[in-house]
C-alpha cells in the first residue's frame, strides 16, 4: 500500500530523482519505491488482509445483530397491537353490559325535555364510543371532526336531516353543512351517490 501521509521531505526527494533516472525502467523504480517505503511489502500486504477481514466481520455483525433487533421490535408491535384490541373489547363489552342498560332504565322514567335530550345525547355519545363504524370512520378520515363523525353515524342508522337536528339540539342548516362537509372529506361531494349508501359501505 503506498504511504501517502507523513512521509520525510529527504525521502520524497529521493523519490524524485529516482522517478527522473529510472522513468524508462519499471523495475529499478519499484526497487527504489519499497526501498522507501511506498511499495507494500510481505508485512504490510498481511496486514491490509488482516485489516479487511476484520472489517468484513464486523460489517457481517452489525448486519446480524440489526436483523435480530428488527424481529424482535417486530414481534414487540404485533403483542402491542393484540393487547390494544383486547382492551378495546373489554372496554366495549363493559359499557354494554354495565351502562346502557342503566340508560335505557332511567329513559322510562319521567323526564322533561331538556333532560331527556341529554340522555339521549350521553347514550348517543357512548354509542359513538364502542361502535365500530365510528372507529373505522375515524381512522379511514382523521380530518372528520367528532361531530361530523356524530352527524355520519346518525345518517347511517337512517335519521333524517331534521331528526338529527332534533336530536342534537341544532339547527337544520348546520346538520345540512355537517353533511356538506362529510361528502367532501369522504371524496363524494361531487359523485351522484347517497350518503347513507356510502356509510353502510365502509
Amino acid at each position: 500500500m503506498w504511504k501517502s501521509m507523513n512521509v520525510p521531505v529527504a525521502m520524497c526527494m529521493t523519490l524524485r530523482r529516482a522517478t527522473q533516472k529510472t522513468a524508462l525502467n519499471p523495475g529499478r523504480l519499484l526497487k527504489t519505491c519499497r526501498m522507501t517505503g511506498f511499495a507494500p511489502n510481505a508485512a504490510q500486504k498481511k496486514s491490509s488482509l488482516r485489516r479487511s477481514s476484520n472489517h468484513c466481520a464486523q460489517h457481517t455483525a452489525k448486519s446480524y445483530n440489526l436483523e435480530e433487533t428488527n424481529t424482535a421490535l417486530r414481534v414487540l408491535l404485533k403483542e402491542r397491537e393484540k393487547d390494544k384490541e383486547d382492551l378495546e373489547e373489554k372496554v366495549v363489552s363493559n359499557v354494554r353490559k354495565m351502562v346502557l342498560p342503566y340508560l335505557e332504565k332511567l329513559k322510562k322514567t319521567s323526564l322533561d325535555n331538556d333532560q331527556r335530550s341529554c340522555v339521549d345525547l350521553l347514550e348517543s355519545n357512548l354509542n359513538d364510543i364502542v361502535s365500530p363504524f365510528s372507529s373505522k370512520l375515524s381512522s379511514k378520515y382523521l380530518s372528520l371532526t367528532p361531530t361530523e363523525i356524530r352527524v355520519a353515524n346518525l345518517v347511517k342508522d337512517g335519521k333524517t336531516t331534521k331528526e338529527i337536528a332534533e336530536f342534537m339540539n341544532l339547527s337544520d342548516k348546520t346538520i345540512q353543512t355537517h353533511r356538506g362537509n362529510i361528502r367532501n372529506k369522504t371524496g363524494i361531494k361531487h359523485k351522484k351517490r347517497n350518503l347513507r349508501t356510502y356509510l353502510l359501505a365502509l
